[in-house]
């Protein structure tokens, strides 16, 4: 990263050079030259202010965005007597399909209009 998105970043989480200079245990000039592009950063430092912003993002959250609440409620939570009933009765299903009689002998291909 460079020092322009950096400062673009600064500036999203409502941050100030001075800020981040007190963080760095800097000089506010320094880091004004730091982001400036006027000094070269090292990767230390560089990592250090990642440090910073990473943890006024996450603090901050996403600015100019809201969650929208849901139309719709909550699914309701079956209970477990539910839950078993609807797997017996899938089971009886699937048991009734495998066992009732073809009503074609054409395959699931022929169908479908593919040839065999």
């Amino acid at each position: 990263m460079n020092g322009v998105d950096f400062k673009t970043r600064l500036k999203a989480v409502r941050k100030t050079q001075d800020d981040l200079a007190r963080y760095l245990g800097k000089d506010r000039t320094t880091v004004s030259r730091i982001l400036s592009g006027e000094t070269g950063m090292l990767l230390e430092v560089s990592r250090e202010i990642e440090a910073f912003l990473r943890k006024h993002e996450t603090a901050a959250g996403p600015s100019g965005v809201a969650e929208r609440s849901s139309p719709y409620a909550p699914a309701p939570t079956l209970s477990l007597a539910d839950r078993e009933r609807i797997l017996r009765e899938l089971a009886e299903l699937g048991a009734a399909l495998r066992s009732a009689p073809r009503l074609s002998d054409l395959s699931d291909e022929e169908l479908l209009g593919y040839e065999p």
